[in-house]
């Protein structure tokens, strides 16, 4: 059976950030947040990839393109957990 090709742009997001958002998934846990802050940046980075998605190239890697978004979202979240007072450091959570 074949690829099936998209009936429309909103089908090519969709087929393409679902075949995606593991590795997705998987880039922004690389980057030390938890399981909880993960789920919640990736919510945040599919949305901002469907707001800019007038602005991915075709030509380029969907992938590498999300991976852009996610690292700034992931940076955004960093800086939301560092200014809440009670963010403990992983390893005393793990002591704990």
């Amino acid at each position: 059976m074949g690829k099936v090709e998209p009936d429309s742009s909103e089908e090519m997001f969709v087929q393409l950030f679902a075949a995606n958002e593991r590795h997705l998934r998987a880039f922004v846990r690389s980057m030390g947040l938890g399981w909880e802050e993960v789920d919640d940046v990736i919510q945040t980075t599919s949305l901002v990839m469907w707001r800019k998605w007038d602005q991915f190239d075709p030509e380029t890697s969907f992938l590498a393109w999300g991976r852009v978004i996610a690292r700034f979202e992931v940076l955004k979240a960093r800086r939301t957990l560092a200014r809440d007072r009670h963010v403990f450091r992983r390893d005393l959570m793990d002591l704990l």
